[in-house]
């Protein structure tokens, strides 16, 4: 009887260990909801610092230019900012918008391969490798999870790159998602 029992205890342990993930994914089809922050870029240690302000209010996307000599606004309006996380690792970003300032829309596809550093809490991040980035900000391919729940998503973007040509460039990104 005991050989039977300690025989069972390793399948009960097996057995009982095998639970499913409950926590939320990334996977699935994703609609832009919100974007604010910002972007500065200084050229060079003595040269002004161009300053972009990014607000998001009914798919109008506000960017307010600014430097020591001037302050241009224009208005983007979203028609499409989808994107899309494959189980397979794959994703697609789509996008449509067109500018106050611009004479057509710029419809943009953006694809390649995407992976977690960390996994989905908190604090992790997601690396998106593909030639290009998305185009409707000047970011990058690392985005922190700031929240994922089953319908909304919460990436962020905080970083500073300061060039050999004594360039330096600081990202402060906000973007919410809804899930198709």
């Amino acid at each position: 009887m005991k050989k039977l029992i300690l025989l069972l205890l390793p399948m009960v342990l097996v057995v009982g260990g095998c639970k499913k993930s409950s926590s939320p994914s990334i996977v699935g089809t994703w609609k832009i909801s919100n974007i604010s922050g910002s972007y500065s870029d200084q050229a060079s240690p003595t040269a002004a610092t161009v300053s972009v302000i990014y607000s998001y209010t009914n798919s109008v996307l506000k960017e307010q230019v600014k430097n020591s000599s001037f302050v241009t606004l224009v208005n983007i309006t979203i028609s499409s900012e989808l994107w899309q996380f494959n189980n397979d690792g794959t994703f697609s970003i789509y996008e449509d918008y067109e500018a106050d300032t611009s004479v057509t829309p710029v419809t943009h596809t953006l694809s390649g391969w995407w992976d977690y550093t960390g996994s989905t809490i908190p604090n992790s991040d997601i690396v998106l490798r593909s030639a290009g980035t998305p185009s409707i900000l000047p970011i990058g391919g690392t985005y922190f999870i700031q929240q994922v729940t089953d319908d909304q998503m919460i990436l962020t973007v905080k970083e500073t790159n300061s060039l050999s040509t004594g360039e330096t460039v600081v990202n402060d990104f906000v973007l919410t998602f809804m899930k198709e």
